[in-house]
């Protein structure tokens, strides 16, 4: 299943990308391992959160046009038969208010047609919203690693 969101972040533009390109993703706790274990948080209809334990992976930064494209990769720590695997890529790209960054891939849902029924149904809008918080904490680590570097 396809899934974009986009969030404008009130960093600068050439701070941003100087914070992505870098190696070591140490405002997002990544280091250089390029992964981090983080919690994702999902809201189904606006009312339920709904935590789970993954594993948040990233490449190398590439420039694509006047953007930067990193691709990234989102797995359940456990049980990952049961919860989808996102595969795609944070862009971040220059407006005039700062940096604008979105998260666009593919997931693929466990459990054959029935999962993709549930999918349809219910599950798309966790998928959503689990992206576009991982989007703001992203934005957060980027204005802090800004602040502090400037």
């Amino acid at each position: 299943m396809h899934v974009r969101r986009e969030l404008e972040a009130a960093v600068p533009w050439l701070a941003s990308r100087r914070l992505l390109e870098d190696g070591n993703w140490s405002w997002f706790d990544l280091g250089e391992s390029n992964e981090k274990h983080a919690f994702l948080t999902g809201t189904l209809r606006d009312t339920v959160a709904l935590h789970r334990a993954a594993v948040f992976r990233r490449g190398t930064a590439m420039p694509l046009g006047s953007s930067l494209a990193v691709p990234i990769r989102l797995d359940a720590e456990q049980h990952r038969e049961w919860f989808p695997t996102f595969a795609g890529h944070l862009e971040a790209s220059s407006t005039e208010g700062g940096t604008m960054l979105v998260v666009e891939g593919e997931y693929v849902v466990p459990v054959g047609p029935a999962g993709e029924l549930i999918d349809r149904l219910l599950l798309h809008s966790i998928a959503e919203s689990s992206l576009s918080s991982l989007l703001s904490r992203i934005a957060a680590g980027l204005l802090f690693a800004a602040g502090q570097r400037a």
